[in-house]
């Protein structure tokens, strides 16, 4: 029986030789198991946005697509944790208080993100920003205590996030360049936000 097309290859053939080094870059930003630096330029940054408030996911959502990253949401710790162990995020932002339908607050989820990057060998955990209306120095402390790298008062002002981001060494696209939306379907720039109707 003749050989297939696929043994008939040579191990060098460009068909075969390509496919590792695709797969490698796939996979570099989870090795490195940082937030993505100024020189990598390969893939948006990547976040995840757990908030309890439509309004509040939408608000931010806005803010950080305008400025190229790429987005997905949750609105429990469930759901969080979830999407954490399907796929990379560079970056999450957490609420602190995730409402009665989260299984963890925000602090807890925070602890829950760095124990596992700790016990990870790869060290993959996403940097963490926690975000809330209490932003007093006890409350930025608690979140120091759970291991958070940044910590944000609502609303969260654009210059605010900005500085946080670069802090974490990650490159920011201008407002003209970002080309990239939220993971869920029916994108939400340019949409308003709705009236929020649990307050």
């Amino acid at each position: 029986m003749p050989a297939s097309p696929v043994e008939q290859t040579a191990p060098d053939a460009p068909t075969v030789a390509s496919a590792p080094r695709t797969e490698e870059r796939t996979r570099a930003p989870k090795a490195r198991g940082k937030p993505r630096r100024a020189d990598d330029v390969s893939e948006p940054i990547s976040a995840l946005l757990v908030d309890d408030s439509e309004v509040g996911l939408r608000s931010l959502e806005r803010q950080l697509q305008d400025l190229g990253l790429r987005t997905e949401t949750a609105a429990n710790s469930q759901r969080a944790l979830e999407l954490l162990v399907r796929q990379h995020f560079d970056v999450v932002f957490l609420d602190v208080d995730l409402g009665q339908n989260s299984e963890l607050d925000g602090l807890a989820l925070c602890q829950r993100i760095k124990g596992q990057q700790r016990r990870s060998v790869a060290g993959d955990a996403p940097a963490v920003v926690m975000v809330s209306a209490h932003a007093a120095t006890t409350d930025r402390v608690r979140g120091s205590f759970a291991g958070c790298d940044a910590y944000l008062g609502k609303p969260i002002e654009d210059d605010a996030l900005r500085r946080s981001l670069r802090a974490l060494g990650m490159r920011l696209a201008a407002p003209a360049e970002s080309g990239f939306g939220s993971s869920r379907p029916g994108g939400l720039s340019g949409l308003p936000p709705p009236h929020d109707r649990s307050t």
